[in-house]
């Protein structure tokens, strides 16, 4: 079973979405108060549905990456969600300085750039230096 920041549950193949249901209820007095954000084919806010933003927190493996924005995509084009794939290149923030971090800015960049190119959706990451 995975839990998807408390937006839905996904056991196999199988998505409840009265779970779904309540959470955008919620959202929805909030995104009516909002002025329209558009990016490029992507609106939300004046009454739009907030995108869909997930992925795992930190890039394991390009293959891990690929399979889990695959499976977001087709989730979210059937529930008609805008989605945008998020992972970190370098997970800074972790509690143990023995943690695995991720495989650093070039490599994470260069397998995030694959999936916007693959999928064609819209990629987000941390961003934790002024340098980067």
């Amino acid at each position: 079973m995975l839990i998807f920041r408390g937006m839905s549950f996904f056991y196999g193949n199988d998505i409840y979405p009265h779970l779904l249901n309540t959470t955008t209820l919620a959202f929805r007095a909030i995104i009516n108060e909002m002025k329209p954000v558009k990016l490029k084919n992507i609106t939300w806010g004046d009454g739009e549905t907030l995108p869909f933003i997930a992925g795992p927190c930190v890039i394991e493996s390009r293959d891990l990456v690929f399979k889990t924005c695959e499976k977001l995509k087709t989730i979210c084009e059937k529930l008609k969600l805008p989605f945008i794939f998020k992972s970190s290149y370098d997970k800074a923030n972790r509690t143990s300085v023995n943690s695995f971090r991720g495989h650093g800015i070039e490599e994470g960049l260069e397998i995030l750039s694959a999936v916007k190119k693959e999928f064609g959706v819209f990629v987000l990451s941390d961003v934790h230096e002024i340098s980067e």
